[in-house]
């Protein structure tokens, strides 16, 4: 006789095995807990680029491969500032911890942003503390023109303009106005009024969102009569954002997020925030990103695909298309930061699709070429002599253009 078990112990059994899972899914958070208390972190493997010693660098610069010409500029820039060789001495712990932001002022009481921008002549020391041990990571003063984006030098009668485009990279995160790369450029152009609208934070599609929503924010102050080089300076991360990865979510408050999307048409459309659509799935990669699991594991999720560069690429076209309307005579650009990227390279195939000119600085990994001298002590942001390489690589490229031009 075959027998049935009784709803009672049907639903006991459901209950059992719901409470083994919970168990078991604890468990896993709590050793992740663990190990991350112990300084755990999974290295995650490097693709064939970017390059990591200098002895490569070297074959490099002998070789007629495609980073022939980046090798060499690289090994001149090693032999004026040899210092880069010397190792740096990083306090991993402050380095891997996670800072509290906006930093808070040191020698005042006013806000570094004002409804999210950066508040305009401003003129203070602020500093950025961890977010568990609220030590100090950097402590800089902060300059900034009537309009909120870093004071630079005035020209009384600039000849051109040089825009920069992008995120706390391209704002100079932790440096004075002076030490940033585009601080740096308005030093050797003296003819050039520069003009950093950096935004800590930004992406393609967040830039694009303002200029959408308010078209006069990256072109306040400018001259458009006077031929401009625009230079969007992209980052790995600007990657996360754009796809709306579980790790860049769970970093970031809502009205943060910024989802564009590719219609069938193939123009790009402003879709809201990311996790207003259940659809996509990424309350959940948020929610995921948030575990201690995932930190441990390094879990991000959705992976990036060749739509996510395609998009990227088109977002660029978009802002290409902004400056090409409100300055006739201008010259647009994207550049990868010298750091080292991994996705840079597959970026290009898309971005010569949209015929977009690039400068490709990310073929060397300085993570493991300068010792970690490439990044701020206790942050990840670039560090002087990193800002330093970046303009002086910009430089001689700004300075072709220019010929170009017969400026």
């Amino acid at each position: 006789m075959r027998l049935i078990p009784s709803p009672k112990k049907f639903i006991l059994s459901g209950i059992g095995v719901l409470l083994s899972i919970g168990v078991f899914l604890f468990s896993i958070e709590l050793l992740s807990s663990l190990l991350l208390m112990a300084g755990f972190t999974r290295k995650i493997e490097s693709p064939p680029l970017p390059i990591t010693s200098w002895e490569t660098v070297k074959h490099s610069a002998e070789s007629f491969g495609p980073y022939r010409d980046l090798a060499n500029r690289i090994l001149k820039f090693s032999e004026n500032h040899p210092e880069i060789f010397n190792k740096a001495n990083r306090n991993t712990d402050l380095l891997n911890e996670l800072g509290k932001y906006p930093p808070i002022p040191v020698d005042s009481d006013i806000p570094l942003l004002l409804n999210g921008f950066l508040r305009p002549n401003l003129d203070n020391v602020y500093e950025l503390r961890g977010s568990i041990t609220d030590r100090v990571k950097y402590r800089v003063r902060y300059q900034t023109n009537e309009f909120g984006f870093r004071k630079l030098p005035q020209r009384e009668s600039p000849s051109y303009n040089i825009i920069f485009l992008g995120c706390s990279f391209t704002f100079g995160e932790g440096l004075p106005g002076e030490k940033t790369f585009a601080g740096l450029i308005a030093e050797k152009f003296p003819k050039a009024q520069v003009y950093n609208y950096g935004l800590s934070g930004a992406s393609p599609s967040s830039i694009k969102r303002i200029l959408t929503q308010d078209s006069r924010r990256f072109i306040l102050g400018l001259n458009n009569k006077l031929p401009t080089i625009i230079i969007f300076t992209f980052i790995d991360d600007h990657m996360r954002r754009v796809a709306g990865t579980s790790l860049y979510l769970q970093q970031i408050s809502k009205q943060d997020e910024v989802n564009f999307i590719i219609l069938p048409n193939g123009k790009i459309h402003d879709a809201g925030q990311f996790t207003d659509d259940p659809k996509n799935l990424r309350w959940l990669y948020k929610w995921l990103g948030s575990t201690q699991t995932a930190k441990v594991t390094k879990l991000e999720l959705p992976s990036i695909t060749e739509e996510h560069y395609l998009l990227t690429a088109r977002l660029l076209l978009g802002i290409k298309y902004f400056y090409d309307y409100t300055i006739p005579n201008n010259s647009f650009y994207v550049s990868s930061f010298v750091f080292g990227s991994q996705t840079f390279p597959h970026l290009i195939f898309q971005l010569q699709r949209e015929r977009l000119n690039f400068f490709d600085y990310g073929g060397f990994n300085f993570s493991e070429l300068s010792g970690n001298q490439h990044t701020l002590a206790g942050d990840t942001h670039p560090s002087e002599l990193t800002n330093l390489m970046q303009a002086e690589l910009l430089e001689t490229d700004i300075k072709e253009i220019l010929r170009k031009k017969g400026l």
